[in-house]
């Protein structure tokens, strides 16, 4: 069926048909193209959105991936309707349509449908499978998600514990890796739940008798007990023996045992530690007295005792297999939950195992297009599943299939990602394509890499020549042939360097020690993006240190911070589990029973006390606060717990003891600041959530720390990156870029472990499960190649993270034979490589100047870069400080329309978004409340439509009374009062994009000046401004001969109307500095008329002002919600003075 050929990938023309693989090498722009192939569709073959299917393996990958086809449909929307398109290949994909006539009503249907667009997990594919056949695949309704499982494996594990243990002699206890085999049972029951079997020692029987196994353990332990007590009394009756064959063995010998003969127990130990040590003294194949043949039964006997003791291991794991297994299962199953397992398992059943062709159909029907991302990443079992679906269908079906990833980056086989299945599925499809023109990297850096794998032919990625399915390296070109690293000056062409360290120490030491050199400007490193750009310093966000293990991370952390670098770890901890955590725990508690020992205890056991000790350790200022003063201070923090309002209490407390500033003035504490700000704003959201008042939020936090709960919002966020190397995991770097980037732990690989379950592939693709010394040999063999195999796949993935330079530091230690050390050794001349690389001892090392700190974390604002260059594109955010507004606390006595619009509508920028799009497309003057809508209405509410614990959430109804409140809402501007259902489609222009220049060497001083009378909060520190002012105006509308400025806001500013009304709305818009915003937007508006109308055109006549509609307060036949405006004439004309004048 497959097409050996592999062809270049060109996004422009690949045929949309039939079944295709395409190999995305590192920085190729796979995510790009996806999202190309999938407007395509939409434009050449007129397939929907909705019936094209985009399944990734992350949620980070499926927010990209929706990011980016949302930009490329709005920005072909944008085309065919005539306004500018920032992508030319969009432009002629537009322009060269098929059918021009119904473009614009396939693109408007996209936008509409976007949020309907399949672009999912496989977790999310095949919920959505399960759940809307339901029928099909005897899937029961209204199952719950249960992301973690723990608390059930840990209860089976308890009950076989409870079990088993009734059942074994006391004795049993003294095995000395019982915790080891508490850590198998548990691996045993997650991965069984994934569908391995664990597999034991042939000579067991099916009967898995405990007590057979314990007693021949048992008669061992005598037998060796006896052995020894015999090995003892042998030189005591047989000294002169014992001498004799001494030395006739050597002197060696004789020194070594002669004055221990007298001394069995001694005699016995040396004996013991000679005849098992591997490199044993030479002399021990002379002796020939009986004593030593004792010795070598005793060892045997050994052996054979250790082995035994793993049958017992083994039939204590397959005894859990077969009784606790499916108890594990049925407890789930019972508990009416559906787990991520169970959802591939199930689909997979009815799919594969059931071969149900009605359902394979009715799937095929619903998805005309399918994108597998991220193939290389996929299991067996999922693999199974997307090859009876997809591959296997007739081609009469017509159903277009790209299969799209990167083998060489499969590096993830502990989640049981199989490279042989992507490789396998090269051999069934239509047509190979591969992608190798790099937009990541410079020329060099490519350059380098080409070299490195090219040099090693078939074993670059660890395969034979007689091997028929192998991973290949493609050469790959540059894009950026103009990007380079300098040093005073000159193009640095080494992009690949190689650096040997005596051990783990020195290599961090190394690493640095390089990092510091490459930051200090006296040293004269420089990046250059392209020809058109200048050169500029490197800085430490340009700097990625990747390690295989993060313990690694952190001891480099720690240097870097002693050379006062910047850095930050970013890694998947929990933020439950730092001190920080512990030390809210404290505060709460005191805020919640202010008396004084609790007060005490918030102010000496956290991190108050530690940001109030001086050098020499004495706490200063907060502690002569006297006793009366402090209850009275934490009785204000206790009146907000009660009111629940968590989030301001602790704000106020970090206002009261000015935190923010004792935080900045500590190099390091970044880390702590973020964790309690976190930690803030996670209370916020579990308060609002729950409805939990102080104690039970307090207990919540308490039970929390150290427990396993599971969420993005638990995972530690990191500490200001802006200006930090980025220390991370290189599994975790996988998909990321960075300039310049230092590995450390590819030059190890690790053997198989005695306590681990190995994972091997049967013949019909299933998994079982092994201990060490089950495996036969060529099982051994396979396993390390597999390791061998993965670890060059890890080496290219830290390579390909680089966009100028890359260093490996490895230690020299045992590196002989290991793949790293293989690879450099067909390392070519004049490849850009470096093979010996050392840090030169005399460049001098960076040290940040004060004037460089990191800027601490804000509690009431965001602050603005601390540098820009002199020309670029301002918006009135570049201009502006924004504060963020101060939420109210979550309420649960409101009617149900208030209930949803300010309690559980999301918050946040994707609603906003979502929210926008909305007022875009829909026509002001249709009834949304009529029951019966047309189908594109009644989907664009639909697509609110949410699904919580596995149940639909129907919010239809809630938007479409939203709808109602905005459109027929009051609004009175200067002398004009109207609503929004009284304007046309005819009479709207969405998303007007203006630019106009700012002179050259304009002062911002008469700006400051001018804005001073709005109060607009711009920032003085732009003393000059040049280049472009840039933005985007929501919507323009023209109501009986006026033009008027509209903006949606989504902000929540409480759960009241009065919150969205008269001075509350002027707080709000003055903290987010909407009115220098909507300042530029009048100038611009009044530009754009001026150049429309020409001469004609009359700010007073034609303007009507500005309107701000914040849609939570938004209500029918009233202003709640509503801001307007109409800025003076001569003002906006002093505005647009000072902003174009040239000085």
């Amino acid at each position: 069926m497959s097409n050996n050929t592999t062809l270049p990938f060109d996004v422009r023309t690949v045929p949309l048909a039939g079944k295709n693989l395409v190999e995305a090498s590192a920085g190729t722009g796979k995510t790009y193209s996806i999202g190309i192939l999938v407007l395509r569709m939409i434009i050449e073959k007129d397939i929907s959105i909705e019936n094209q299917l985009i399944v990734t393996y992350t949620n980070f990958a499926v927010a990209e991936l929706q990011e980016r086809i949302r930009a490329f449909i709005k920005a072909a929307y944008h085309a065919a309707t005539g306004r500018p398109c920032p992508d030319p290949l969009i432009s002629a994909l537009i322009e060269n349509a098929p059918d021009q006539a119904g473009l614009k009503d396939r693109l408007r249907a996209a936008l509409l449908l976007l949020d309907e667009a399949p672009i999912l997990t496989i977790h999310g594919f095949c919920q959505q499978m399960l759940y809307e056949f339901a029928f099909e695949t005897g899937q029961p309704f209204q199952l719950e998600l249960q992301t973690n499982v723990d608390e059930f494996i840990d209860n089976t594990i308890h009950a076989f514990w409870r079990s088993e243990l009734s059942l074994l002699p006391v004795n049993m206890l003294e095995i000395k890796d019982l915790e080891a085999l508490s850590k198998m049972l548990k691996d045993l029951l997650i991965k069984g739940l994934a569908g391995s079997w664990f597999v034991g020692n042939s000579v067991i029987g099916e009967q898995l008798e405990l007590d057979y196994y314990w007693e021949a353990r048992q008669q061992l332990q005598s037998g060796i007990a006896a052995q020894k007590e015999t090995i003892l009394a042998y030189p005591l009756q047989h000294r002169e023996e014992l001498l004799a064959d001494l030395a006739q063995a050597g002197k060696a010998a004789e020194r070594a045992f002669a004055d221990k003969i007298s001394h069995p127990e001694e005699m016995f130990a040396q004996a013991f530690k000679g005849l098992t040590d591997k490199k044993g003294p030479a002399y021990l194949s002379k002796l020939k007295s009986p004593y030593w043949e004792l010795f070598k039964v005793y060892l045997a006997l050994k052996e054979d005792l250790v082995q035994q003791t793993h049958l017992v291991t083994d039939v204590l794991l397959l005894r859990a297999q077969r009784d606790y297994l499916p108890l594990l299962k049925e407890k789930i199953r019972q508990s009416n939950v559906l787990t991520f397992d169970a959802m591939i398992l199930n689909l997979h059943k009815a799919i594969v195992i059931d071969n149900n062709e009605t359902l394979c159909a009715l799937i095929r029907e619903k998805y005309k297009a399918v994108f597998i991302d991220e193939f290389q990443d996929t299991d067996h079992i999922q693999f199974q599943l997307f090859k009876k679906l997809f591959v296997e269908q007739p081609d009469e079906n017509e159903g277009t299939l790209f299969l799209i990833g990167d083998p060489k980056q499969s590096i993830y086989a502990f989640r049981n990602a199989d490279v042989a299945s992507y490789l396998y599925a090269s051999t069934l499809v239509n047509n190979k394509y591969s992608m190798n023109t790099n937009f990541r990297s410079s020329k060099d850096m490519i350059h380098a890499a080409n070299h490195f794998f090219n040099a090693a032919g078939d074993a670059a990625f660890g395969y034979d020549a007689a091997d028929t399915q192998k991973i290949m390296y493609h050469t790959v070109l540059a894009q950026h042939e103009t990007r380079k690293l300098l040093k005073d000056g000159v193009v640095q062409e080494e992009a690949l360097f190689f650096a040997p360290c005596k051990n783990e120490q020195h290599a961090f030491e190394a690493i640095c020690d390089e990092v510091a050199a490459l930051l200090n400007p006296a040293n004269g490193y420089q990046l250059q993006a392209d020809e058109d750009t200048a050169p500029r310093a490197i800085r430490p966000e340009d700097i990625a240190i990747l390690v295989r293990q993060g313990k690694f991370g952190r001891s480099i952390k720690q240097q870097l911070q002693q050379l006062d670098i910047p850095a930050v770890n970013i890694d998947d901890s929990r933020v439950l589990d730092t001190k920080e955590a512990q030390d809210l725990s404290l505060i709460l508690q005191a805020m919640i029973q202010p008396d004084i020992r609790n007060v005490k205890s918030a102010l000496y056991l956290t991190f108050l006390n530690d940001l109030y000790m001086d050098t020499s350790g004495t706490a200063i200022d907060l502690f002569t606060i006297d006793d009366v003063g402090l209850l009275a201070l934490f009785g204000e923090y206790h009146q907000l717990m009660m009111e629940q309002k968590t989030f301001q209490a602790l704000m106020k407390l970090f206002s009261d003891f000015n935190l923010q500033q004792q935080f900045s003035k500590k190099f390091g504490k970044q880390r702590s600041l973020s964790n309690i700000m976190q930690l803030a704003e996670l209370l916020h959201q579990q308060q609002y959530r729950k409805a939990l008042n102080a104690d039970e939020l307090w207990v919540w936090l308490r039970q929390s720390i150290g427990a396993k709960v599971e969420g993005d919002e638990f995972t530690l966020q990191i500490e200001s990156d802006e200006h930090a190397v980025h220390i991370l995991t290189l599994h975790k770097s996988k998909g990321l870029e960075y300039p310049i980037v230092f590995v450390y732990g590819v030059h190890t690989q690790p053997d198989i472990k005695d306590h681990q379950l190995n994972t091997l592939k049967t013949g019909n693709g299933s998994r079982i499960l092994k201990l060490k010394p089950d495996l036969t040999e060529a099982e051994q063999e396979q396993l390390l190649k597999n390791e061998d195999q993965e670890l060059r796949r890890l080496i290219y993935v830290a390579i390909t993270r680089a966009a100028y330079r890359c260093y490996i530091y490895y230690s020299t230690s045992n590196f002989a034979g290991k793949p790293l050390h293989q690879l450099m050794q067909t390392i070519p001349e004049h490849s850009g490589i470096v093979t010996e690389y050392n840090t030169t001892a005399s460049i001098a090392r960076y040290r940040k100047e004060n004037t460089e700190k990191i800027t601490p974390i804000s509690l009431n604002q965001k602050l603005a870069e601390q540098s820009r260059s002199n020309w670029g594109l301002f918006s009135y955010s570049a201009l502006s400080i924004k504060h963020e507004f101060e939420p109210k606390p979550y309420s649960s006595e409101l009617k149900s329309y208030d209930q949803f619009i300010f309690n559980q509508l999301e918050r946040g920028a994707d609603i906003g978004t979502k929210l926008h799009e909305l007022f875009e497309v829909i026509d002001f003057q249709k009834d949304y409340m009529q029951p019966q809508l047309d189908y594109f209405s009644n989907k664009l509410l639909r697509s609110f439509d949410k699904t919580e614990q596995g149940k639909e959430v129907d919010n239809a109804p809630m938007i479409a009374q939203m709808l109602q409140h905005v459109l027929q809402a009051k609004i009175s501007v200067h002398d004009a009062a109207f609503s929004l259902k009284d304007i046309p489609v005819a009479k709207r222009l969405n998303e007007l994009e203006f630019m106009f220049p700012l002179q050259q060497e304009q002062s911002a001083g008469k700006l400051l000046q001018l804005l001073q009378h709005y109060d607009t909060g711009i920032q003085d520190k732009y003393h000059q401004l040049n280049g472009m002012m840039t933005g985007f105006i929501d919507l323009l509308f023209e109501h009986e001969g006026r033009f008027y400025i509209l903006d949606w806001k989504s902000n929540y500013l409480g759960f009241e109307l009065k919150d969205y009304e008269g001075e509350q709305l002027k707080q709000a818009m003055h903290h987010s500095q909407y009115t220098l915003q909507y300042l530029i937007y009048t100038v611009a508006v009044h530009k754009f008329l001026k150049q429309r109308m020409g001469d004609s055109y009359d700010y007073e006549q034609h303007f009507g002002g500005i309107i701000y509609v914040f849609l939570r307060g938004a209500r029918s036949g009233q202003e709640s919600g509503i801001f307007t405006d109409r800025p003076d004439k001569a003002f906006i004309e002093a505005l647009e003075k000072v902003l174009m004048e040239r000085i």
